[in-house]
C-alpha cells in the first residue's frame, strides 16, 4: 500500500444455524436427501464423498455386527429372559422385533413394514415407524 492510503479492516460475520433451522432446510428442499452435509457447531459443512473402499468397509462391519447380534446376543438375551429385543438391520432398512423368550430363543419375530406404526412392549404409547427410527421410509 502506498503511504497515505487508508486501510479498511473488513470484518465478516458468520451466520450460525440451529439444529431446528438445519432440519427445516431439509424439509424445505434447500438441503436434499443426497446432499452430503453435516451441522458442526452451527456451520453447515460439506462432507467428502464416500469412496468405494469406505462403503465396502462399512457394509462389512454392518454385516458382521448383524451376524454377531443374531447368533450370539439374541440367544443370550432370550436365555436371560429379556422380554423384547430389537435388531436394527441398517443394510436392509428394517427392524426385527423379537419377543417371547423361551428355551434360549425368541418365539415371536415381527418385521414392521414401511409406514406401519409399532411400539416397544414396555412402552406401548411410544409409537414409531421405520422412517422415524432409520431415516427415510423404504417400500
Amino acid at each position: 500500500m502506498a503511504d497515505g492510503e487508508d486501510t479498511m479492516a473488513l470484518t465478516l460475520r458468520r451466520r450460525r444455524f440451529t439444529l431446528d433451522e438445519y432440519h427445516r432446510m431439509g424439509e424445505a428442499g434447500i438441503l436434499g436427501e443426497d446432499d452430503r452435509v453435516e451441522l458442526i457447531e452451527g456451520e453447515i459443512i460439506e462432507m467428502s464423498p464416500i469412496g468405494s473402499r469406505h462403503a465396502a468397509t462399512v457394509a462389512r462391519i454392518c454385516h458382521l455386527s448383524l451376524l454377531y447380534d443374531r447368533r450370539t446376543k439374541l440367544p443370550l438375551y432370550a436365555r436371560a429372559g429379556v422380554a423384547e429385543a430389537w435388531l436394527a438391520d441398517l443394510e436392509a432398512g428394517r427392524i426385527e422385533i423379537h419377543r417371547d423368550p423361551t428355551g434360549g430363543r425368541y418365539r415371536e419375530v415381527r418385521l414392521p413394514r414401511a409406514g406401519e406404526p409399532f411400539a416397544p412392549a414396555a412402552f406401548p404409547d411410544l409409537i414409531v415407524t421405520l422412517g422415524e427410527l432409520l431415516g427415510a421410509e423404504r417400500p
